[in-house]
């Protein structure tokens, strides 16, 4: 489940809205559209129909948030010395540092800080 058809595909009949997928997790359609994974109270990737993922920790740079990312993102982040970096992509050989706020393309390139139009 890394792309927008994966969730899609996953939210149907009954579960829609919503469906849990992992402890304290679910993948949630929001009314404009979106698909988001939510970690408690937090929306940490947030799927749009155009393929764009923004990705959001909500200020708890956990263990579980890592994994979260690491196991529905397409680009996934890992840490070193305190410090988290997205992983080795087209655009950053060396990994860029994770910034909440993050967006993706379905290429799986980063594009820039959420804000804009993107979620129009």
């Amino acid at each position: 489940m890394k792309t927008y058809n994966d969730l899609n595909s996953l939210l149907t009949g009954r579960c829609k809205d919503s469906k849990k997928i992992d402890n304290n997790t679910y993948a949630e359609r929001k009314p404009n559209g979106s698909i988001a994974i939510r970690l408690h109270e937090t929306d940490v990737l947030t799927y749009l129909p155009t393929g764009v993922i923004i990705y959001d920790t909500g200020g708890y740079y956990t263990a579980t948030t890592k994994a979260r990312l690491n196991k529905y993102a397409p680009v996934g982040v890992y840490q070193k010395k305190r410090e988290w970096y997205f992983e080795d992509d087209s655009t950053f050989h060396d990994g860029s540092v994770y910034y909440d706020g993050a967006v993706y393309s379905s290429e799986n390139e980063l594009l820039t800080a959420c804000g804009g139009d993107l979620e129009q």
